[in-house]
């Protein structure tokens, strides 16, 4: 059982670092949907909406990552009780 409980503790930790590469993607991305959508107030004309919508869906996916390895580490608290 210390053996099953190590691996989950493996396990745990490198869906947090996951977790924390996906957060360091989602802020970064949403710092260029900010810098895209600020440049409304210069010029509405070069506007890229189709960037905008690509890093939309983007962070789509990776909100979908998020709350799929979370609900992993919680299952992993809950077996292991880490």
């Amino acid at each position: 059982m210390a053996y099953e409980r190590e691996q989950a503790w493996g396990r745990y930790e490198a869906l947090k670092k996951q977790i924390y590469e996906i957060g360091i993607k989602c802020n970064a991305l949403t710092n260029d949907i900010r810098e895209e959508i600020d440049s409304f107030d210069k010029d509405f004309s070069n506007m890229d909406f189709n960037k905008i919508e690509t890093l939309a869906k983007e962070l789509n996916l990776l909100q979908a990552d998020y709350k799929e390895k979370a609900e992993k580490m919680n299952q992993l608290k809950k077996t292991y009780n880490l």
